[in-house]
């Protein structure tokens, strides 16, 4: 999806003092604060970021692992 939104690689440079997030959006990067995604897993984390964002959103993440069921 990177591709499609015309990009080849990201690089980040340096330490952000807080959580923080990537968007792209029509071209513009920016960054944004995570504090609110901060210790989520990764099905929280692309539930949060849809509402915020909408529908469709393509979502790469990491997270704490979700509990497995027996």
């Amino acid at each position: 999806m990177l591709k499609f939104a015309g990009y080849d690689a990201v690089f980040f440079k340096g330490i952000s003092p807080k959580p923080v997030y990537l968007t792209i959006i029509d071209g513009k990067a920016e960054l944004k604060d995570a504090a609110n995604l901060w210790g989520k897993d990764t099905f929280e984390t692309q539930d949060i970021l849809e509402a915020e964002l909408g529908k469709g959103v393509e979502v790469a993440c990491i997270g704490p692992p979700v509990k497995s069921y027996p």
